[in-house]
């Protein structure tokens, strides 16, 4: 009789990754949805695709993310961000608070020693200490908040950790919206950080699809949702960004958004259009009618004359087209006009 493996029970589903021992792994969306403890490689699983997880399940928990030098801890309860820390000096509370002038040095220093007695927390020291005022400080601590926690979102290298069921300290509270906290940090990256996360995927054609976020809870900018309506499929990614021009770094912001909430799909390029060039602006091209212009297919009398006869005939087509009066207007007749094409003129006698 073989021994039961002890150990927290391990969540298979369908579809799940295949680790190096042939076994399924748990995926991240599965652990945040069980409440399961997971650990993994950043490289598998970006920190914005986490916080997106955590929002869509209201999970609660910690979410460790470990960086090259810097390691950032974010608490979340129902899915809303609650409570964010770092090991960088410079990031903390208090560098922040001092830069807004809102304690002095002297200030800092004493609740700095005596935040022990406080669980370690500098704000409920220095509230303790009454130096600042705990009901008039919340805009300045959800600012710090948010800036905080885009700069762990911002982790590219590294490795992650998920606690379930591991509670915000006592003076935590909601720091940013539930939907917003991925949007905000999204919104803060530059270009070549959203080229660097994109990258993989230039080649693809994105396309929207239904998840379990409604896009209007994400509330888009006016831009934002305008530029998502490229998102067609018929196209890749890179080229609608050389398409787009200045609003380049918009359209991959969207695009970032949009992916991390399981809202856009990725696929080979379809529709047989011309990469780079959105629908709503694709025309097709006119043709080269110079008498040289195919010789290089083939002389006067071969295939390049052939082709040129084809560009030439379909060229006509396409303007009579455009001449011809559209279905419901109104085209006024001239009899006498009619008649001069229809009747040949008399002969004189």
């Amino acid at each position: 009789m073989t021994d039961e493996p002890k150990g927290p029970p391990v969540l298979k589903r369908a579809g799940a990754f295949t680790g190096a021992t042939g076994e399924a792994e748990v995926t991240p969306e599965a652990a945040l949805a069980a409440g399961l403890r997971l650990a993994g490689s950043l490289a598998t699983a970006s920190p914005l695709r986490l916080a997106a997880l955590a929002a869509a399940h209201q999970a609660a928990g910690r979410l460790e993310l470990s960086g090259d030098a810097v390691r950032h801890e974010l608490f979340f309860k129902r899915g809303v961000l609650e409570h964010v820390t770092t090991t960088d000096p410079a990031e903390e509370l208090g560098p922040f608070l001092l830069k807004k002038g809102l304690v002095t040095p002297a200030q800092l220093a004493e609740a700095e020693r005596v935040r022990g007695g406080y669980g370690g927390d500098l704000f409920a020291a220095l509230a303790g200490l009454r130096i600042v005022d705990a009901a008039r400080s919340f805009q300045v601590l959800q600012d710090h908040g948010a800036a905080l926690a885009a700069r762990a979102l911002a982790t590219e290298k590294g490795s992650f950790l998920w606690e379930p069921g591991a509670a915000p300290p006592p003076s935590g509270f909601p720091l940013v919206a539930r939907w917003a906290l991925v949007c905000d940090a999204a919104r803060r990256l530059d270009g070549l950080a959203l080229r660097s996360r994109l990258a993989p995927r230039m080649t693809l054609a994105p396309y929207k699809v239904g998840g379990r976020v409604a896009p209007g809870d994400l509330k888009l900018t006016a831009q934002e949702a305008r530029l998502s309506g490229l998102l067609d499929g018929n196209h890749p990614l890179a080229g609608l960004v050389e398409a787009a021009g200045g609003e380049a770094d918009a359209l991959l912001r969207v695009a970032l958004i949009l992916s991390e909430f399981e809202l856009l799909a990725w696929a080979e390029p379809r529709g047989g259009r011309q990469p780079g060039i959105p629908a709503a602006l694709h025309a097709a091209p006119e043709p080269d009618l110079r008498p040289d212009a195919h010789a290089a297919g083939g002389g006067p009398h071969g295939l390049g004359l052939a082709q040129h006869r084809l560009d030439r005939n379909a060229l006509h087509r396409r303007r009579a087209h455009r001449l011809q009066p559209r279905r419901g207007d109104l085209v006024a007749e001239d009899p006498h006009h009619a008649r001069s094409h229809a009747e040949p003129p008399a002969q004189g006698g």
